[in-house]
């Protein structure tokens, strides 16, 4: 990847403490739907918390999926390398989860995930998310439905990208 951004590696992620900068924007993170008080608070008590200066790399193609992302503030940019020319395919921001996909399917990165200014993340690791499923069967059974929830309407969207690009290139 030729961003020339520095790996999230680089840096160290902190436990989650600050839960009051997450709640103006608690509403629209699709992950954390229908959970209560108490299951906010415990959730976010296993995060962890991250700073990412602009070109961060999160993550690079075909990395191991290590974590949700899930952006409080700032925007991160995927990335899609095609025959060496790179091209920016999404953007996300305040709300906005990344990587679930990936680590829900247990496959490698199919995009580069790079910070685009100053971002602050709380993190998910793929650890916690499947000790829940022993310690706590059922916020992680609403953690996997919201994520399913969260996947099955990206697709619907892709599903519509699709269907208007074929559209326009059969007229």
């Amino acid at each position: 990847f030729t961003f020339g951004g520095k790996l999230m590696s680089d840096y160290s992620l902190v436990p989650f403490t600050n839960i009051k900068e997450v709640l103006p924007v608690l509403s629209k993170i699709s992950l954390f739907g229908g959970l209560n008080d108490e299951e906010l608070y415990f959730l976010f008590s296993l995060c962890e918390y991250g700073e990412f200066k602009k070109n961060n790399i999160l993550f690079q193609k075909d990395d191991s999926p290590n974590y949700i992302y899930i952006v409080i503030s700032g925007q991160v940019k995927l990335y899609i390398t095609q025959n060496n020319i790179e091209y920016d395919f999404l953007s996300f921001f305040s709300g906005d989860c990344i990587g679930e996909a990936s680590l829900m399917s247990i496959e490698p990165h199919t995009a580069t995930a790079v910070c685009h200014k100053k971002t602050k993340l709380l993190l998910l690791s793929r650890k916690t998310l499947f000790r829940l499923h022993k310690d706590n069967p059922s916020l992680f059974s609403k953690l996997i439905l919201n994520i399913a929830r969260e996947l099955a309407r990206r697709l619907h969207k892709n599903n519509d990208r699709l269907f208007q690009y074929l559209s326009s290139h059969n007229n």
